[in-house]
Formats: structure tokens, sequence, C-alpha cells
């Protein structure tokens, strides 16, 4: 049973459009800095990109001789994410933010990268990348006001890494994704307030059976399995104390199509539950991995995407806000210049009831004037586009 607002579209759209008016004239002109309140408001949905491909190292879990074959993937990976300078391009990413002032950002791979000694646990703790503390701090720097209202551990992955061809510099690297919800900190509460934050695992994630010889020759795999994690975020609006919508976040699977439809199904209450089995409308943000112009051929252990999962959520009665452009397509070491064409449509904003025609949406993430200066040279701010929506005409 499906539970659908019968909310008026055009009364939704009012009332979201009175938190702006009504914010707007709470606030004294000379406060609205680093996020303008006479903007109408918005919503926007982005994912950081972690800072490199995981492939590699899963396929050095078979590789030989161990264990050296997989310290050297690891230290590629690592390699890589230090090259891909997610502190460069955090600046970018709240220049984004910035320049659109949305209510609420629907965050994914939200990476926190730690390290430590080699030690056969999965215990690193010192803090080498955390995304979140950089984007919050970039974003206070440019006079923002936003705070992380729902922060959902996905993915908690450690394994140990170190340079050919001496393996001298032996460390262990640990991955841990999160989801996040941010939020407007400089709205009038007594006006539009933000409550209910709620988050979870999905039941069905792809799990890894590390083998006994890899990461630790002669014993049973002491860094544990690897699970791949993904979940939802959720936050619900109220406008004068009174429930106005649900805004809620997710990353879907990647790697498994089967695994990112029931992922989609638990998420809009196909099982039971789900943060979508709501009565008040709501908007649904993120990256679905799922492009409703790639046709499902029929495996569902492809990793390729398709758009079988974006029809399982269109099917509950979402609709999306307008954007018919691609969103994904970076190189993974975000230095392609010109741009690649992004080649597909999986980041999506998506409304029910229907709000087509009132919102405005638009991809960001793709002017060649946002990258950032690195060591490596200039870097696109993620692999993926970004998403806004905000009310239009």
């Amino acid at each position: 049973m499906r539970h659908h607002s019968k909310l008026p579209v055009r009364r939704l759209a009012w009332l979201f459009a009175l938190v702006a008016m009504l914010a707007a004239m709470a606030v004294p002109a000379a406060a609205q800095a680093g996020g303008s309140l006479l903007d109408p408001p918005g919503v926007m949905t982005r994912n950081l990109y972690l800072g490199a491909d995981l492939n590699p190292a899963l396929a050095a879990l078979s590789c030989t001789p161990q264990p050296y074959c997989l310290l050297a993937a690891n230290q590629g990976i690592w390699n890589k994410v230090v090259a891909t300078d997610f502190p460069a391009r955090a600046k970018k990413l709240a220049k984004e933010i910035d320049d659109n002032d949305p209510y609420m950002v629907g965050l994914q791979e939200v990476a926190l990268w730690r390290s430590g000694p080699v030690d056969g646990v999965k215990d690193a703790t010192t803090v080498q990348y955390d995304f979140l503390a950089s984007l919050l701090n970039e974003l206070a720097a440019r006079g923002n006001h936003y705070k992380a209202a729902v922060v959902q551990q996905e993915a908690d992955i450690e394994s140990p890494s170190a340079s050919p061809p001496t393996f001298a510099d032996a460390t262990d690297r640990r991955l841990t994704m999160r989801d996040v919800i941010l939020v407007r900190t400089d709205l009038p509460k007594s006006i539009v307030s933000f409550d209910n934050a709620q988050s979870a695992n999905y039941a069905n994630v792809i799990s890894v059976t590390v083998p006994q010889s890899s990461p630790c020759p002669g014993s049973s795999s002491c860094y544990g399995d690897i699970v791949f994690k993904r979940g939802w975020t959720s936050i619900d609006v109220k406008l004068l104390g009174h429930p106005l919508l649900r805004f809620v976040n997710t990353h879907l699977e990647s790697a498994a199509s089967g695994y990112r439809q029931a992922q989609a199904a638990e998420l809009v209450g196909a099982y039971g539950t789900g943060p979508l089995r709501t009565s008040i409308p709501a908007i649904l943000v993120g990256d679905f991995n799922s492009d409703p112009a790639i046709p499902f051929l029929g495996d569902p252990a492809s990793s390729a995407d398709d758009g079988a999962a974006f029809g399982i959520i269109a099917g509950a009665g979402f609709v999306e806000t307008g954007n018919t452009a691609n969103t994904f397509g970076h190189n993974g070491d975000l230095l392609d210049f010109p741009s690649n064409p992004f080649t597909e449509r999986i980041d999506h904003v998506m409304t029910r009831p229907s709000t087509l025609g009132i919102w405005k949406t638009k991809v960001v993430g793709n002017d060649p004037a946002n990258r950032a200066p690195s060591a490596a040279g200039l870097l696109w701010p993620s692999d993926h586009g970004g998403l806004v929506s905000t009310l239009g005409h």
C-alpha cells in the first residue's frame, strides 16, 4: 500500500514559497550575507566522490604473491586519493552551494579516510581526510550557515597498503563512507524548522568474503569481510510548526542492478517500511546509479547502470523536477579537459506529489571556471555533477 499525499501541488508550492517570504521578512538584510534569504527555496544533491576507484583492491584480494600485490594495489588507490585532493575540491564544492543557497543538501560519498599501524585489526583512527569537516569549514569561510542534520555511516573498510619495491612504508588505510543531509541554520526557526532526523542502512547489501590468505596469511580474514553498506537519510521540514514535507537522500548500489532494485524497493516502502511511507509530500534526492534512458537487460548481477531502480521509484509516484541532462562522467583522476561529455543521468531530484513545472533544475559541476587548482593540475569538484532544484514560475 502506497502512502501518497493528497495535498494539491499548487498548495505545496505556495506553502514552500511562503517559507522564503516569511524568512526574508524576519531577518534584516544586513544579516543575509553568505546565503540570501531572498532567494527561492531550493534543494541540492551532490556526490562528493571518495577520490579513487576501489575495484583494483577488490581484484587484488585473490592476486599473487600475497600480501605484496595487495599492498601495492591499496597503495595505488591511496596515491589517487591524495592526487584528487579533497581539501582543494571542497573549496569549489562550497562555492557551488554558496552560489545557490539551497535549504537542504543531500550528500553522498562523504568519505572519512583514516590511517594506523598495520596490526590486522579495523582500528585506524588517525584522520587523513574528513570530507564532511572540510566542506563545512569551507562553507563557514564563505559566510554560509549549514550544519549536518543527519549523518549515516555506510561501508567501513580497512586494509594495509605499502609502496613497492621495499614496502617499507606499510600503513593501514581505513575508508568510512557516509551519507549526509546539510540544512541551513540561518532560517528563522519560528517559521521554518527541521526535525525528525532519521537514517538507516538497507538490508540488501553486497558482502565480499576476504580469502584467508589476504590480507593476513595463515589466518582468517583479520580485518573482516567487506560489507558495502548503503542507506538513506531523511529530515522533516515544518512551516510555522506544522509538517510541510520530508526530504530524503540516498545512494543506491553501483555494482549490481539486482541490489540496486532491492534498495529502491526498500526506500519506497515496498516491504512495509521505509522513509517514503509517509502521508506528507516528499522530496527524494541522490545518486541512484540508475538512468531511466538505459534499459534493464535482465541480468540482476550486472554492474552496468540501467533504469530499473529509477522505475521502481517512479512507480511509487515520484516525478523528476525537470532535469533531462546527464550528470556523471568525469574521469576518475578529475583531470579531463576539455571535459568528457557526461554520459549518464544517474543523479536525481524527485517529488511526490508531482511538482513538474514548478521547480527549476540545473546541473552544476561542469563549469571549467570552477575547477580546483592542485598539485596534480586543475581538478573537477567531483566525477559527478550536482543537481540544484529551486522553486520557479
